[in-house]
């Protein structure tokens, strides 16, 4: 079972390889990774997405079910992650917002989508993709909006920087007013993104498409194949080369905490709750749990580089986890016995 487990998953890590190795080489240019990753965020998962819910795939009450239970459990740890970084290790809030993202943020696209087909098949897609609508839309404006409450950030610079009605008020008014000031910069950077999200614009158009009761056309499904079938080599290859330049480096300790946590802790909490407390189709449970069990995903670091800071120890969290995600995930599969 285990070398049949091992052969689904090799040949993708080997892609992934590949995609490393051109970006390394020069023979595929930071460009390049952008078309390709552009390719599979703005066209191929919104493609799939829209099928899903335009052809009644979904059903709402496991739909419901599966997003409470994946994203409750995310949002424990990720809240403990937090609470632990900033008061046992008096770290700041941006960069314990950042670790937490860290050890609860999957690559469910560029990698996800590809392990998913290979050991579950197009079935398993169901769930993944109701994951993935909401993975990007709940953990990184929340992310970006604690980094936004930075106490450094909240504080005026010096009175002058103040309006005449704030530079003479008192301490406790000016930090209500700057947590005020930052509430506010945070929602509105964060919100356009959300408003102009294509898998979330390919959610609403999909169930808005699937309430009329009508068939797709077909050329609409010849077109939705077509798409699929490139999905899987371009998101691979994208991963691949998207790593090349990435190295260890940072504090290790914090490094190989966080990679634990995302490989073993967090595919372990969800199980205990799929498997012990909810009541899930088995496959969606397993696609629960794998999910989970994905490496780091790129956004981490992009957000870490949007904040300049955790920047070392964010792309050795995606490139440590990505390495080890080959063994990591076929014991997991395995154990599932899937």
């Amino acid at each position: 079972m285990t070398s049949g487990v091992f052969e689904a998953i090799l040949p993708l890590f080997i892609l992934i390889l590949l995609g490393y190795v051109a970006g390394e080489r020069g023979w595929c240019k930071r460009e390049g990774v952008r078309i390709f990753s552009g390719f599979v965020y703005y066209l191929a998962v919104p493609v799939m997405l829209f099928r899903l819910f335009a052809t009644g795939v979904a059903n709402m009450a496991e739909d419901l079910t599966l997003l409470w239970i994946y994203y409750g459990v995310g949002l424990s740890l990720y809240s403990l992650i937090i609470l632990v970084a900033r008061f046992v290790f008096s770290r700041r809030l941006a960069e314990s917002a950042l670790m937490a993202l860290s050890g609860i943020y999957s690559n469910t696209v560029l990698l996800g989508i590809p392990v998913i087909l290979a050991v579950f098949g197009e079935a398993g897609l169901v769930p993944l993709l109701l994951i993935i609508s909401f993975h990007t839309m709940i953990f990184i404006p929340l992310t970006t909006l604690l980094t936004q409450l930075e106490p450094a950030q909240l504080e005026p610079a010096s009175p002058g920087a103040a309006s005449g009605s704030t530079e003479n008020a008192e301490p406790g008014q000016r930090a209500r007013l700057g947590l005020f000031h930052g509430v506010f910069r945070g929602t509105a950077k964060v919100l356009g993104p959300v408003i102009t999200n294509p898998i979330i614009i390919a959610l609403l158009a999909g169930l808005l498409y699937g309430a009329t009761g009508w068939p797709l056309p077909g050329l609409a499904v010849a077109f939705a194949d077509l798409i699929n079938g490139a999905t899987v080599p371009c998101a691979l290859f994208a991963l691949g080369a998207s790593l090349a330049g990435f190295s260890i480096a940072g504090d290790l300790r914090d490094i190989a905490a966080l990679v634990a946590v995302k490989l073993v802790l967090y595919p372990l909490m969800m199980a205990a709750v799929v498997f012990g407390l909810a009541d899930l189709p088995p496959l969606w449970a397993k696609v629960a749990v794998v999910s989970a069990a994905m490496p780091v995903g790129l956004n981490v670091f992009v957000l870490a580089s949007q904040n300049e800071t955790f920047l070392a120890r964010s792309a050795s969290c995606v490139a440590l986890s990505t390495g080890l995600s080959l063994a990591s995930l076929t014991v997991l599969i395995w154990f599932l016995d899937i």
